[in-house]
């Protein structure tokens, strides 16, 4: 064999394994993920999570019962939230016959997407005694409403034969959504329920009153 043949066979040669070894790409069908296209998910409808993360309760002094030399409030801050996170009242001689607190709902700026009532429960609690529901109070949105906020003033010392050393205050906002089609107005928000899965709660910054001796030790 010559070597102008020998050559020529190896070209070829080599062009056939080049060939077996190119891979083909098709430009229409490379993945480049600056053009990806979005995958659109129906957006998850509303839950109590979503109300929960909205609202809250702030509790202060009302100006029925102003704080003085027998009763010294200490008003500890939740800073981030700019809310209150807990009340604790040291009262000493002469007591006070009312103590009154201003329990006010407060919400963030949202869109109820279905009928929404909240109740705000207050509740008194004495050691060696049954927790005891002061009061409540409730408030609703219709479909497009963002405006829950509500306030009511409670005598937390009311139906007391005599002080306790001490007692706590405790608050709650139930949560209930109800179905698009129901009518606000036609329903009685205090006693309105829903589902387990349509239900939710916030608990209110507690209010601690030591009374007396207790006072005087801390």
């Amino acid at each position: 064999m010559s070597v102008g043949t020998r050559f020529c066979v190896a070209a070829l040669l080599a062009l056939s394994l080049g060939a077996c070894n190119l891979l083909l790409v098709d430009d229409a069908n490379t993945f480049d993920p600056d053009k990806r296209e979005e995958i659109e998910k129906p957006p998850a409808p509303m839950n109590p999570g979503d109300v929960e993360a909205q609202v809250y309760l702030d509790v202060r002094l009302s100006a029925r019962s102003q704080p003085g030399d027998n009763v010294v409030v200490d008003q500890a801050m939740d800073v981030l939230r700019e809310r209150t996170a807990l009340m604790t009242v040291q009262m000493t001689p002469p007591y006070p016959e009312n103590f009154w607190l201003v329990f006010e709902l407060c919400n963030k700026s949202f869109l109820a997407e279905v009928p929404i009532v909240v109740r705000t429960r207050v509740f008194r609690e004495i050691e060696g005694q049954a927790k005891e529901e002061l009061g409540m109070f409730s408030n609703a949105a219709p479909i497009g409403h963002v405006a829950l906020g509500k306030r009511a003033e409670f005598d937390v010392f009311a139906g007391l034969d005599a002080l306790p050393e001490s007692l706590l205050v405790t608050s709650q906002i139930d949560v209930y959504l109800l179905p698009e089609d129901t009518d606000i107005e036609s329903i009685d928000l205090d006693t309105v329920s829903a589902p387990p899965d349509k239900t939710g709660a916030v608990i209110g910054p507690p209010v601690r009153i030591n009374i007396g001796e207790r006072a005087a030790d801390l």
